[in-house]
Formats: structure tokens, sequence, C-alpha cells
């Protein structure tokens, strides 16, 4: 995805196309950190509502929903370690990319495309090059906690327990350090990341709450 400054902009020319005096932008995973992006960017927003807003890194985020995809999937701890080590080495070269490593690092990757879950692993089949190596630096690194800091409008930040994407604990944590109780934070017991329940359905606690809080804000 990469470029939420773009996307931040892109957002906001939808608002000034609209012309209304209070907008609000819903925001979904990583467009979670691209509309409190555009927040800080023009005072036309007025409030955000974020569902799964990961308050890490899309590098630590990617860590863990690799490893959870890898344990829900019924891989056992050894292929989380391996896929996890390898993600490592390979976000340390992408920082250094050092000649004497690229041999054995794309070797390893090689021999990893063989296995299981490799699909899940988010690896790339190759090294990346220097303008990848660019981009994944200027996505993989973002840090959104500055950010959510810089939002001075109502936040409704909206979490399911059950997130196999996003580190809750984390993302809550940052934005308490963040905002303190300015942003309010709904955990849903036994949700998914698309807040979904066991059974497929759209968790009514996240539609009750959001409409009320809605109605509360606009």
């Amino acid at each position: 995805m990469g470029r939420f400054d773009l996307q931040a902009r892109d957002a906001l020319a939808v608002a000034d196309a609209i012309g209304s005096a209070n907008i609000g932008l819903w925001g979904y995973s990583q467009g979670a950190w691209v509309a409190p992006m555009a927040a800080t960017l023009s005072p036309r927003i007025q409030f955000l509502v974020l569902v799964a807003s990961a308050g890490v890194t899309p590098a630590v985020q990617m860590r863990y929903a690799v490893a959870e995809q890898l344990r829900r999937g019924g891989h056992g701890p050894p292929a989380v370690e391996r896929a996890l080590k390898l993600r490592a080495r390979l976000e340390a070269w992408i920082h250094n990319p050092t000649p004497s490593d690229a041999g054995r690092l794309s070797s390893d990757l090689a021999v990893a495309r063989s296995e299981a879950w490799w699909s899940v692993a988010f690896l790339p089949n190759e090294l990346p090059d220097a303008a990848k190596r660019a981009a994944w630096i200027a996505e993989m690194d973002f840090d959104p906690v500055p950010v959510f800091a810089a939002t001075s409008v109502p936040v409704l930040a909206i979490y399911g327990a059950d997130d196999a994407w996003t580190p809750v604990d984390a993302s809550v944590e940052a934005w308490r350090r963040a905002r303190g109780d300015a942003a309010d934070i709904l955990v849903v017991p036994d949700a998914s990341h698309e807040l979904r329940l066991s059974d497929g359905r759209l968790s009514p606690m996240y539609e009750e709450r959001m409409l009320g809080w809605l109605s509360s804000v606009a």
C-alpha cells in the first residue's frame, strides 16, 4: 500500500469535493493510518472512526500478523520461528544491504518458497532492488503514534479482541499514550479484524456503539 501521505491528500480532495462543513473519516486497517493523517492536514475533518487502527509500525504489525496467520493456519512453533527470523533478516538487509549477506539470504528465501507456510509469510520471492528497498522503508518504518498525538478531533477507535492482523493491546496503549482519555476506545469481545463474530455476523456492539457515538459527535 504505502504512500500514506498521498492517500491522506486523496481523502482530503474527496472531502473538499463534498463541501460539507462537518465531515468525518472512517478508516479501516491501514486506512486507519491514513484517516488520522488527513485529520492533521485539514480543519475540514471533524471526527474519526477507526477500525483496527494499528498503533505500531507496519513492520511490527506484519511480524504480529505473520505469526498469527501461521499459528491459525495450523503451523507449529518451529515454522513460526523460522518465518519470523527470515523476515527479521530481510528487514535488516533492506536497511543495510551488504553484498556479503545477499547471497545467503537470497538462497534461504528460495528454500523457504517450498515450505507450506510460504504463502502466509508475506516475504518477497527475491531480494528487492534499491527502489523497492526505499519504498519498503518508507512504508514499513512509518510510526503512527506522532500522527495520533497530532490529531485534535474526536476519535472512536474500535478493535476486535480476536484480531489476527493488528496487535490490539499495543495499539490501544499507543492511542492512550497519544491522546489519553480523549480517544474513545472499544474492544469488541470475540470479534475479528473485520469486527465479525465467529458466525460471520458483523458485531452488533460495533454497530450500536458507532451509531451512538456518531449521533453524539456529529
